[in-house]
């Protein structure tokens, strides 16, 4: 066991987990030992940071432009959300590893905000749109403070982080609309939804291994909506100073 949590003999709690469950048994008939368990959670923390990072290619795009309205401001603002419910579910567990690289996503995705808010021109959409996710963020943390730590208001707090994961996953999904208009994929970073496509993944692993449903079922719902995000870059064209990932990796 690890933290109370059985890493052998899983025993999923939903028929989707059983599934995929299965399914990775099948194909891979890995043997979940130690060792597996904590090379695929450093893994998963890794890339998790370094997707965290792939921010800094829209960030320079719109300092390079000098405005930001062909960049989605959601993906940012679902992050920072995102980053913040699942530190606070951290401290709730009192699991230093996920409050560390929440704490960091925080931290970054700020920094993304603030500079895509001083590059906007029209700025009632952005502050409207920050207006709901203030809400979405506060309503969780006074129901925590006022509940304070008990079994119940943790499952209540991991069914949000579920949310908060797939909105984030799907944030790119908000140009769609704008992409099959302009069949163009300007203003989606490819790294972006590709790297979401990898933590989410490996997420995905980590929640089947410790039997959480909370971490295996949301990440595998991102691992769909990703490739969906995946699969608009190969039908449409990209401008090829977003698309070179030889910058991008300098970046990295």
């Amino acid at each position: 066991e690890y933290m109370g949590v059985p890493v052998r003999g899983l025993q999923p709690g939903s028929c989707i987990v059983r599934v995929i469950g299965f399914y990775s048994v099948v194909l891979f008939r890995l043997p979940i030992t130690m060792e597996l368990y904590n090379l695929v959670a450093v893994f998963a923390t890794i890339v998790t940071i370094l997707q965290m990072l792939t921010g800094i290619q829209l960030i320079r795009q719109i300092i390079r432009q000098k405005q930001s309205e062909s960049v989605a401001f959601l993906p940012f603002g679902a992050g920072f959300v995102g980053c913040s419910l699942w530190c606070k579910y951290g401290v709730l567990r009192q699991d230093p590893g996920l409050i560390w690289v929440n704490t960091f996503g925080v931290v970054i995705q700020g920094i993304y905000i603030s500079i895509y808010y001083g590059y906007t021109v029209e700025r009632r959409p952005v502050l409207n749109t920050i207006s709901w996710l203030l809400v979405a963020l506060l309503t969780p943390l006074a129901y925590v403070q006022f509940w304070g730590n008990t079994i119940t208001v943790q499952y209540h707090i991991g069914l949000i982080c579920c949310c908060s994961t797939v909105l984030n996953n799907a944030a790119p999904l908000a140009t769609v609309q704008k992409v099959i208009k302009r069949q163009t994929t300007e203003g989606m970073s490819f790294i972006w939804s590709f790297m979401l496509f990898i933590v989410a993944l490996s997420w995905c692993l980590y929640g089947l291994m410790i039997a959480d449903k909370f971490v295996a079922l949301p990440n595998f719902i991102g691992v769909v909506l990703c490739a969906v995000q995946l699969a608009l870059f190969c039908k449409y064209p990209h401008s090829r100073r977003l698309y070179d990932l030889s910058k991008t990796a300098a970046i990295l």
